[in-house]
């Protein structure tokens, strides 16, 4: 696969505004988020990697079975530029053209959601994409070109890749819905966006 992207989730954080809880492992209809987004990228056909703690986390086993690298990040608790730099550094040796960054704590984002963002990459390949809600604020995935591989895997601290966003010319790729910039921290968080969606887990 010469004409392609490869997609990477960021799971490896601590969740420490869920106060003992952990976001990736929220259920929806019994399934994990972070299983439920793996499985949306893997739908892509992409490569895909995902940032994780450790091997035997339980976001590690929830998506062991799936065709995904899993990258373990020791020092993830230092900020989401660490993750995106262990993930980078891995993917940068690949033949990959580009990469798309998403957290797992997006629980509306959908194939859809990544599906668009590689057809709008393909029409512009050489732009930073960034998804955004209808009332244009920019949100997750991003896609950026091969030429800010470096920059990226060299990351470190809590501002994930803000540094190089803002000296990017980013195009928003906008879609109909929330889901780019719905992300749910708290557990009053995940709590509204239940009763809003009529969801009610049973061990909630």
């Amino acid at each position: 696969m010469t004409d392609h992207l490869a997609i990477l989730l960021l799971a490896a954080g601590q969740s420490t505004r869920m106060r003992g809880g952990d976001k990736q492992m929220e259920p929806i209809g019994g399934i994990p988020v972070l299983r439920l987004i793996a499985q949306a990228a893997a739908q892509t056909r992409m490569p895909c990697y995902v940032t994780l703690p450790t091997p035997d986390h339980p976001r590690s086993h929830t998506i062991q079975d799936m065709r995904m690298s899993q990258i373990y990040v020791a020092d993830a608790h230092l900020g989401m530029g660490h993750s995106i730099a262990a993930g980078l550094r891995v993917i940068q040796p690949t033949n990959a053209q580009a990469v798309m960054i998403c957290p797992t704590d997006l629980p509306d984002i959908t194939e859809h959601h990544f599906e668009t963002m590689i057809e709008a990459w393909h029409k512009t390949p050489n732009a930073v994409l960034r998804a955004a809600d209808p009332a244009g604020k920019m949100g997750h995935p991003v896609i950026f070109p091969k030429a800010y591989f470096s920059a990226l895997a060299n990351l470190d601290g809590d501002q994930g890749a803000r540094d190089v966003l803002s000296q990017s010319n980013v195009r928003p790729v906008l879609f109909a819905d929330h889901a780019p910039t719905n992300d749910l921290d708290t557990p009053e968080d995940w709590q509204k966006w239940r009763t809003q969606n009529g969801r009610a887990e049973m061990d909630h």
